[in-house]
């Protein structure tokens, strides 16, 4: 009987967890890609370059990794100077 209420309250908390943490994803975007759109410039055949080398995508997708890495350093300085890490 005890050992029944102990794995229904560690159920409740996985769920309450569950949906704690879905309610802060629905927060976020869907794609972190869809707010930057990066305005090309109006020079001759770059629309064409631009076809085949798809230079928005790769400067998106190069802004998001140094922001990630960024957020990677300041994290470990952090974690470095509350001395959790070495």
């Amino acid at each position: 009987m005890i050992l029944k209420c102990i794995v229904l309250a560690i159920n409740l908390l996985i769920k309450a967890l569950g949906a704690l943490g879905q309610a802060g994803l629905s927060l976020l975007p869907d794609s972190p890609f869809q707010s930057l759109q990066m305005q090309i410039v109006d020079i001759p055949y770059l629309s064409n370059v631009a076809w085949v080398i798809p230079f928005d995508f790769m400067i998106n997708v190069l802004l998001a990794w140094v922001v990630a890495i960024g957020f990677y350093y300041v994290a470990q300085v952090i974690l470095r100077w509350v001395k959790v890490i070495q």
